[in-house]
C-alpha cells in the first residue's frame, strides 16, 4: 500500500484521538495529564481505522527473531502516537506488559500445559480441514472456526484482568475480523485451500494452514504489547513448525520414505517443544511425554488428510475395460481365386491340383501358401471391415477404442475423465500422474510392519514407540487404491 495512502490513515487515527481527549477536556489541565485518565473504549470507527492501520504495516520485511517470518512494525509516527497514547492503545489497565509476559511465560513451565497447547492448536487445525473436506468446501467456515479454537487456546495464557480491558476487546474483534475475511484478504490461502479441496493436495493444505497462522501472528505483533506479543507468538510459531513437519511427513509418504517422514515430526517436535520450555525442566523425559500425548492428534490429523487425498484419487481416476475385439477370417477373393479357408486367395487352378494331392500336401500349402495365391480381403461394408495381420475386426462400440495394436477395444477416456492412459483415465494429468505415482509408492510403504519402521528409527536415535499412533496411520494406508472401473456408454462388447 502506498505511503500516502497509510499516512492519511495515520492522520485520521491521531484525529481520533485528539477527539477523544477533548470529550474529557474539562477533567484535564494538559494533554498528559488527559491521557494518564482512563478512557471510554474507542468508537467503532477507530477500531476500524486501527484495523486498516495494522494491514497497511502487515507488509513490513522486519524478520521476527522467534519465527524467522515477517511481522508488522509500525512506520516511527505510528509508534510515537502509541507512546504518546499509551494508555488508551497499548497499556492495559490491569498487570504491565512485563507482567503479563511472565505470567504467559509462567504457563509453560509446566509440560503438560504445552502438551495441552500444542495438542489443541493441532485439533482446532484438525476441525478446520474438516470444513476444508467437505463437499461443497467450507472454507470460510473452516478459517472461522480454526480462529475461535486458537482464541480459546491464548486466553487461556492471559490473566484474568486483561480480558476486561479496551486493549484485550479490541484485539478480540480484529482477530475474530481478520479469520472471516482472510479468504478474500489473503488470496494465497484461499488458492491452496481450494487446490487441496479440489486435489487433496497436503502440501497446498500445510502451506495454506501456516499462511493462515502467520497472518495471526502479525496480528499479533501489531496489537498485543511487545513482551506479551512475543510470548504469544512462539506459542503460534510452535503450531506453524508443527504444520510444516506434518507436511513434511505427508510429503514423504508420498515419496514412499515412511521412515524418513516420521523422524521429521519426531525431531520438530523435540525443537518447538525446546524453545517453548523452560531450560529448568528440559529432559529427554518431559520430551517423550509431550511428543507421546501428541502422538494421537497427529495421527488423526494425518490420517484425515491422507484419507481425504485418498478418497480424491480414487474418484478422479478409473481403470479402462479392456477386451479383445470380435474378429472373423478374411474371406473376400479376386475373380478366378477361391478362399482357401485361411486367410488367403488360390487360382483355381491351384486349388484343383490341391485337390488331387496327398492330405500332408494340402496341411503343408495351408502353412505355406502355393506359389500364385493371394491374401484374401474383408469386407469393406460389412461387420468386419478391418484387416490386420490374418483377421477382419469389427470396429469397437461406442463408448470404446481401438487399443494397440488394434487388436482390442478400451474404454474410451471422456467425460469426467478425459485424460488417458494405457490402464487408465483421469480427471486431469496431474491426478493421473499422482495416480500412478501412488500406485509405486504403496509398494514401497507397505514393506514394513510397525515393529519394523520402529526398530528403523532407533538405529536414527528417535523414539518410535512414541508416535506409533502416527506411524500405524502410515501402514493402514499403504494399501492398494480402489479405482472404479471407467464407465462406458451402455456399450457391450462379445467375450
Amino acid at each position: 500500500m502506498g505511503f500516502a495512502r497509510m499516512m492519511g490513515a495515520v492522520a485520521v487515527f491521531i484525529s481520533l484521538m485528539q477527539l477523544e481527549c477533548a470529550k474529557h477536556a474539562s477533567d484535564c489541565s494538559t494533554g498528559a495529564d488527559c491521557l494518564g485518565k482512563p478512557v471510554a473504549m474507542p468508537p467503532p470507527v477507530l477500531m476500524q481505522t486501527r484495523v486498516k492501520i495494522s494491514q497497511m504495516t502487515a507488509a513490513s520485511d522486519v524478520e521476527n527473531k522467534y519465527s524467522g517470518r515477517p511481522v508488522a512494525t509500525a512506520p516511527p509516527i505510528l509508534m510515537e502516537t502509541r507512546v504518546g497514547t499509551s494508555q488508551m492503545t497499548v497499556v492495559s489497565a490491569g498487570a504491565k506488559d512485563a507482567e503479563v509476559a511472565a505470567h504467559v511465560r509462567s504457563y509453560f513451565n509446566n509440560s503438560a500445559n504445552i502438551a495441552k497447547s500444542l495438542q489443541g492448536g493441532i485439533s482446532a487445525i484438525m476441525t478446520a480441514v474438516v470444513s476444508f473436506s467437505a463437499t461443497p468446501p467450507q472454507i470460510t467456515e473452516g478459517i472461522m472456526s480454526a480462529g475461535r479454537s486458537l482464541m480459546v487456546i491464548i486466553e487461556i495464557f492471559i490473566p484474568e484482568p486483561e480480558k476486561n480491558t479496551a486493549l484485550y476487546r479490541n484485539f478480540q474483534h480484529a482477530w475474530n475480523q481478520l479469520f472471516q475475511t482472510m479468504p478474500t484478504t489473503a488470496q494465497s490461502v484461499k488458492r491452496d485451500i481450494e487446490r487441496y479441496a479440489q486435489n487433496g493436495d497436503p502440501n497446498a493444505l500445510a502451506r495454506g494452514i501456516n499462511t493462515i497462522i502467520n497472518e495471526a501472528g502479525v496480528l499479533v505483533s501489531g496489537f498485543l504489547p511487545p513482551q506479551t506479543g512475543k510470548e504469544v507468538l512462539k506459542y503460534l510459531d510452535a503450531l506453524t513448525d508443527a504444520m510444516e513437519a506434518m507436511g513434511t511427513s505427508w510429503d514423504a509418504f508420498a515419496k514412499g520414505q515412511t521412515v524418513p517422514g516420521i523422524e521429521a515430526v519426531y525431531w520438530s517436535l523435540r525443537n518447538i517443544t525446546n524453545d517453548l520450555m523452560p531450560a529448568a525442566i528440559k529432559d529427554n523425559k518431559v520430551y517423550d511425554t509431550i511428543i507421546g500425548t501428541l502422538d494421537g492428534v497427529i495421527g488423526q490429523l494425518s490420517k484425515n488428510v491422507l484419507e481425504y487425498e485418498r478418497r480424491i484419487i480414487e474418484s478422479t481416476c478409473c481403470w479402462r475395460l479392456s477386451k479383445p475385439r470380435p474378429r472373423q477370417r478374411p474371406q473376400i477373393c479376386m475373380e478366378k481365386y477361391v478362399w482357401d479357408g485361411q486367410a488367403h486367395c488360390t487360382p483355381l487352378p491351384s486349388l484343383l491340383e490341391s485337390r488331387s494331392s496327398s492330405v500332408d500336401g494340402t496341411l503343408a500349402r495351408k502353412t505355406s501358401p502355393a506359389k500364385g495365391t493371394l491374401p484374401a480381403h474383408c469386407n469393406a461394408t460389412g461387420d468386419f471391415p478391418e484387416k490386420l495381420n490374418q483377421f477382419c475386426y469389427a470396429p469397437c462400440p461406442s463408448g470404446f477404442v481401438s487399443s494397440r495394436p488394434g487388436t482390442g477395444c478400451d474404454t474410451s477416456c471422456a467425460g469426467r475423465f478425459p485424460v488417458s492412459s494405457p490402464a487408465m483415465c483421469a480427471r486431469d494429468q496431474g491426478m493421473l500422474m499422482k495416480a500412478i505415482m501412488e500406485m509405486v509408492t504403496v509398494v514401497m510403504n507397505s514393506a514394513f510392519s510397525l515393529a519394523d519402521n520402529i526398530m528403523r528409527m532407533q538405529k536414527d536415535g528417535v523414539n518410535g514407540q512414541l508416535l506409533s499412533s502416527t506411524i500405524q496411520v502410515f501402514i493402514d494406508l499403504g494399501k492398494p487404491f480402489t479405482h472404479p472401473q471407467c464407465p462406458t456408454e451402455n456399450a457391450k462388447l462379445t467375450e
